[in-house]
């Protein structure tokens, strides 16, 4: 498949481009900062997200956005998807948005999302409205293929890759003792499985171990 990743750089991008990568797919990386150290298979496109034009997406199958908003610009995780929406609008190509675990429900009935639930900490709280207002504008859209892949509660950089996680529909995932957990590398496996064999189309998906 033809992949294209959004921040192939960072810290999620880059391991969903090296899973990518190591299972055959052709990724092209979309980042704002060339970097002359990265794997050689990797086709590296210098863009920023809101300036994509149908040309840099007409050959790909799938459109991964690693995108970060920076501290006190939360607001562009809404901003980024009505992009994107627009971009692919009525195209082929799917996209699938790596999202944060504030935004995932806390209950089968899709009520409350785990933001919204007391004791959250309060400075994930902006980040985690906004990511949870761009699910209601992916719901939303017309004419897109989507998925928005939100990770566990700890969302591990240095975490094992085990190769094993379970996942839900938009319900935030906890194991046997409570905790809700996956690593970064696990995490890219779940969206490079999800890219291959899609079980959760024109939905959210939360992973954990």
């Amino acid at each position: 498949m033809k992949i294209g990743v959004i921040g192939a750089t960072g810290r999620v991008g880059k391991l969903i481009t090296a899973e990518a990568l190591n299972r055959g797919h052709q990724v092209t990386g979309f980042v704002r900062h060339m970097t002359l150290a990265h794997d050689p298979r990797l086709k590296m496109v210098q863009a920023d997200l809101y300036a994509l034009a149908p040309r840099d997406i007409e050959n790909l199958d799938v459109l991964v956005s690693a995108f970060r908003a920076p501290r006190g610009q939360e607001r562009d995780y809404v901003t980024s998807v009505e992009s994107l929406a627009n971009l692919l609008k009525n195209k082929p190509v799917r996209l699938l948005v790596v999202g944060g675990a504030g935004s995932s429900f806390t209950d089968a009935q899709k009520t409350t999302r785990f933001y919204e639930t007391p004791g959250f900490p309060e400075s994930f709280y902006p980040t985690s409205m906004y990511m949870a207002r761009s699910t209601q504008v992916l719901d939303l859209a017309p004419g897109l293929h989507w998925t928005y892949v939100s990770p566990a509660e700890y969302f591990l950089p240095d975490g094992d890759r085990t190769g094993h996680y379970q996942s839900s529909p938009g319900i935030l995932l906890r194991d046997k003792n409570g905790k809700s957990a996956i690593s970064m590398a696990d995490y890219a496996i779940a969206m490079l499985d999800e890219i291959e064999q899609p079980h959760f189309e024109n939905s959210q998906m939360s992973v954990a171990w």
